[in-house]
């Protein structure tokens, strides 16, 4: 429950840090984003379960494959708006 909290928040507060900077996002980016923190969430979550049933192994395999696929969408979606805005700002 409170690992949900801690992710809104942070999704929250990145995303008004975004929009107050004047940063260009699409919809698909926030897309993107959001379901990189709904897989690192759900790493977490398998990484907690798991050592709750007493199988550290597993449950540390599942956090590696849900955190890179988190780590993995956070960089795309970060190079993704970072190049729209760098052309946008070049070009003015």
């Amino acid at each position: 429950m409170w690992l949900g909290l801690l992710l809104g928040i942070v999704f929250g507060v990145g995303a008004m840090w975004v929009i107050r900077r004047g940063i260009t996002v699409k919809w698909f980016e926030w897309v993107l984003a959001a379901l990189a923190f709904l897989s690192l969430y759900g790493g977490i979550t398998h990484y907690v379960g798991s050592l709750h049933e007493f199988e550290p192994t597993a449950g540390l395999y599942g956090l590696y494959i849900f955190g890179g696929i988190a780590l993995l969408l956070f960089g795309v979606t970060a190079q993704l708006v970072w190049r729209r805005n760098r052309k946008v700002s070049s070009a003015s």
